[in-house]
């Protein structure tokens, strides 16, 4: 993330940022960039625009936003309604996006759930990560059974036991 350092951008820089009113910050690089909106803006359809207070979005009877969006005046008498992170619309009417069924969103050896807004991928049985990445578990257990002592590596998904002999077989 740059650090603001408005006096290190040339004049130059500073005017062609408050043309898009952002301001002007140095990157890692310690180039001058067009960063955040400045104070009194607020990012709207990849622009900075003016906030304006008290206009529709104060006044329930003129906002006409979904309860799933955001209300932003525009300018006196005009607001634009945008939905939420999590679901999807014109911004009047918001539905909740299905992210699991979206391909690919997790990982192919994860469950995905969905749930109002938002969604969460979990490793399936076997598998270890964050859902988003998962790798086979390489753990190994070992169990008794009538005395007999067997290893499971968890890496074998299913596993049948013969009662008469120690073998491990696994299922195909």
């Amino acid at each position: 993330m740059g650090r603001e350092v408005d006096n290190a951008c040339t004049p130059e820089w500073q005017r062609l940022c408050k043309l898009e009113n952002k301001t002007c910050h140095i990157d890692e690089e310690e180039v001058p960039q067009c960063g955040s909106c400045i104070e009194g803006h607020q990012p709207i359809n990849g622009t900075c625009q003016p906030v304006h207070n008290g206009g529709n979005c104060a006044d329930p009877s003129k906002n006409t936003c979904d309860v799933n969006a955001e209300c932003i005046d525009v300018h006196p008498g005009r607001h634009f309604c945008t939905c939420k992170i999590g679901y999807i619309g014109d911004g009047m009417r918001c539905d909740d996006i299905d992210e699991c069924s979206l391909a690919g969103i997790c990982d192919p050896n994860a469950t995905c759930r969905n749930f109002v807004g938002s969604f969460e991928c979990t490793c399936n049985h076997g598998f270890t990560g964050n859902g988003f990445q998962c790798e086979t578990s390489n753990t190994t257990t070992s169990k008794e059974h009538d005395a007999h002592l067997y290893t499971m590596n968890s890496t074998v998904q299913t596993v049948t036991w013969i009662p008469d002999s120690v073998t491990m077989m696994p299922n195909v």
